[in-house]
């Protein structure tokens, strides 16, 4: 691939001969890698890549027809996928890492290997937020994406419905999965608040036994945990996570700064000359679009309810 050539030729160039480009293809997987075992996002949802900013992805909706026991010189019935296009558009994600000018010495690989952690941890918090309980763009109003908090509140099951204690929270969250298998689609992921998988953690029968020798599953559906919100917002997402795609568009660039002016956003800023102190500036490209929004719900609490549904 001519852009996998260009970045293994350029991760051993000097970064005072290559402030710009692309991240080497070695550090650029290790991250998504990485990237998609931490984030929830990229963990639950349906990944694609995108070869242009915007795309057209097409995904199977339904299948139109039923299988038919038949007889001998009998016409077979014939049953027809229906498909729906998704339109994917990439939106930018970029942040700025202050780091030492000494890299100007070193290698672009030796820089971004230094601040792969870094990179990846803000990707990922990045991400996860915007999708799945939105962000806004600087200098607009409203969220980036359609999120998945927004749609799953529209399906909300209130939270003490089947009585106050804990061990009835897990009767609210069996109605919450009713919902989205009621509309015909899969429950493929439970997505909680930590608070949640305390409470399970301490569950326990009549003999004082805990009810749960882990937390990772409940009524056979896989457990993920975020703290990305509580109780006060939900107590957890209940969904077929495939109806929300995910896109990257092309690869990770990287621009690295050794003068001017850096805002560090509480009041001071970074003089890179004066200082002795250069920039790293992280750029990616990100798309999410939520195919069927009835995929989704939530158990919270009622005034939260209300107000999702306004």
């Amino acid at each position: 691939m001519k852009g996998g050539e260009k970045k293994m030729a350029n991760e051993n160039v000097l970064l005072a001969q290559a402030h710009s480009g692309l991240i080497p293809q070695s550090i650029a997987d290790e991250l998504i890698q990485k990237a998609a075992q931490q984030s929830v996002i990229l963990k639950l949802c349906q990944t694609v890549t995108m070869d242009e900013p915007e795309v057209i992805f097409p995904t199977l909706a339904d299948v139109v027809g039923m299988g038919a026991y038949v007889g001998e010189g009998q016409t077979i019935p014939i049953v027809t996928p229906k498909s729906i296009d998704v339109k994917l558009k990439a939106h930018r994600i970029s942040f700025i890492i202050p780091c030492t000018k000494d890299f100007g010495d070193l290698t672009v690989l030796d820089l971004l290997t230094t601040y792969q952690q870094v990179i990846q941890d803000m990707f990922v918090k990045i991400l996860d937020q915007s999708i799945l309980v939105g962000a806004t763009e600087i200098g607009s109003t409203g969220n980036v994406f359609q999120t998945i908090l927004e749609n799953a509140k529209k399906q909300t099951t209130e939270k003490g419905t089947n009585g106050t204690g804990d061990i009835n929270l897990l009767d609210d969250i069996s109605d919450c999965i009713s919902v989205v298998t009621g509309n015909n689609f899969p429950v493929t992921g439970i997505l909680a608040n930590l608070g949640l998988e305390n409470k399970l953690r301490k569950l326990k029968d009549t003999t004082n036994n805990f009810l749960f020798e882990n937390t990772n599953s409940l009524f056979g559906k896989e457990m993920t945990y975020t703290n990305y919100f509580d109780d006060s917002t939900a107590t957890c997402i209940v969904g077929d996570w495939s109806r929300c795609i995910v896109g990257i568009f092309k690869d990770l660039k990287y621009d690295y700064f050794d003068s001017g002016v850096v805002d560090l956003g509480d009041g001071n800023k970074l003089n890179l000359i004066s200082q002795y102190a250069a920039a790293l500036r992280i750029t990616a490209y990100v798309a999410s679009n939520i195919v069927y929004p009835d995929a989704f719900a939530c158990v919270a609490t009622k005034a939260k309810a209300d107000e999702g549904q306004k």
